[in-house]
């Protein structure tokens, strides 16, 4: 019986020789058993494009790797300058407090003017806070080399 409905008449022994009813694109497999069906350029070139995959995604991990180096080093070097402007901050603040003493005795025992001392003392003021923001810009470049120090551990981790 075809779609439409009408009956037909058809013989069960009939022997199919090349390409007849089971030609490619003509439906199911009309034969019974296992059918294979592959690629021969898909066999050939998916192990070569696994390996390419493979081998881009091992670079990309280095490419990575290598830009947290480089960042780490230049905040190496930025923590470097910041420990060192903490440093300058801290002598030119020991300067300008033994100033303010030197020109407060003076104005004590009359060598030297109010004003002087004043002066003198609001510089070492200025300089006590010119330390602490030095001291804050160390702390800073300090923990943003531990942040890129971490980040590096686990790259490095992860390219094991």
């Amino acid at each position: 019986q075809d779609v439409v409905g009408n009956a037909f008449n058809t013989s069960r022994g009939a022997l199919y020789n090349g390409f007849g009813a089971g030609a490619v694109g003509a439906g199911s497999p009309t034969y019974p058993g296992l059918v294979a069906n592959f690629h021969l350029a898909d066999a050939l070139t998916e192990p070569q494009a696994a390996r390419w995959t493979a081998s881009s995604r091992s670079r990309a991990t280095t490419a990575a790797m290598n830009d947290a180096l480089l960042e780490a080093g230049l905040a190496y070097v930025e923590l470097l300058a910041a420990a060192q402007e903490a440093a300058v901050a801290a002598d030119i603040l020991d300067y300008a407090r033994r100033l303010s003493d030197l020109t407060g005795e003076f104005a004590k025992n009359g060598a030297g003017t109010l004003a002087d001392a004043d002066r003198a003392r609001a510089e070492a003021n200025l300089r006590t806070l010119e330390v602490a923001r030095a001291q804050e810009g160390f702390d800073v470049a300090r923990a943003r080399l531990g942040q890129l120090l971490r980040t590096i551990r686990s790259l490095s981790l992860i390219h094991i």
